[in-house]
């Protein structure tokens, strides 16, 4: 058996499954589509939550620097901080012999943030974070 076997039935993803993204500090990449992955997963292991799956073990939100505070020109502003939210999963998939395999993995994208002058929250953080 061979240890790249899994990886030898996936390593070549399909153009029309990417998309070019920018990320904070102007970094640029390309993504894979979330959806393209669960398929992937789903051909090698089987249905989602049958041949493979997640648990999450810990979510919660890390507060970061200040993005707004009280000056000398607006004494009354009021504290804003930059906020992450965080997730822990397990990974899990049945292995040779129903041997259930894990692998742990964090998600970690900016909630309360400050995006072209503006403090913004995103809502979808979570949803982020889970498919990072």
């Amino acid at each position: 058996m061979s240890n790249t076997r899994i990886w030898d039935q996936v390593d070549t993803t399909d153009p029309s499954a990417t998309k070019n993204f920018t990320g904070l500090g102007g970094f640029k990449g390309t993504a894979i589509k979330p959806t393209y992955l669960m398929r992937k997963a789903t051909e090698v292991f089987g249905p989602c939550g049958a041949g493979w799956g997640w648990t999450i073990l810990e979510e919660r939100f890390d507060e970061g620097g200040p993005l707004q505070a009280p000056t000398k020109e607006w004494p009354t502003a009021p504290l804003i901080n930059a906020k992450v939210h965080t997730v822990r999963i397990e990974l899990w998939y049945q292995g040779e012999g129903d041997q259930k395999c894990t692998v742990t993995h964090y998600g970690h994208t900016p909630f309360v943030l400050l995006q072209q002058g503006k403090i913004i929250t995103d809502w979808e953080a979570a949803k982020k974070s889970l498919t990072d």
